[in-house]
């Protein structure tokens, strides 16, 4: 399988998503969780790794799909500008764990850090730019209410 495109950073975009699956509290939960989605993603989709860039679960760390480098498959238009980044669960009618919100702010921040996010970066959800209810109508409600929200995605 080919590995996606290289990335052009510093990237402008964070895209949330939510995995849609149960969620994961313990990391040996969570690395089982991450490697069902891989095999999913790989098997299902015919795709060379996990879609997203990187998923977060309810254990607080941070496990890598695409990284921070190849480009994801997550927002058909969008891939070559963000960072998708998917929390692990479903968040239509809870929000996340504050370890997994913390630890979200924490990598973004150290995306920008490296210099593979923009400082002036804008989050988007995964339902503003597909036919979805990811990463579920509870989180983006609270994530409507982030200052780096932005209700009008543009691709250039």
């Amino acid at each position: 399988l080919e590995q996606a495109e290289e990335l052009q950073h510093p990237l402008k975009y964070v895209v949330i998503l939510h995995t849609a699956t149960e969620e994961c509290l313990k990391q040996s939960d969570c690395v089982f969780m991450t490697r069902h989605i891989q095999n999913f993603h790989i098997e299902g989709y015919g795709w060379w790794d996990i879609g997203y860039s990187f998923l977060i679960g309810g254990d607080g760390n941070v496990y890598e799909g695409r990284g921070w480098d190849h480009m994801g498959a997550f927002a058909k238009g969008y891939n070559h500008l963000s960072i998708g980044i998917a929390l692990i669960g479903t968040f239509t009618n809870v929000l996340p764990s504050e370890l997994q919100l913390r630890t979200l702010d924490v990598w973004i921040e150290e995306g920008v850090r490296l210099g593979k996010i923009s400082p002036d970066y804008k989050i988007l959800t995964h339902q503003q730019l597909s036919r979805t209810t990811s990463p579920g109508t509870a989180f983006v409600q609270l994530i409507k209410t982030w200052p780096r929200w932005s209700d009008t995605p543009q691709k250039e």
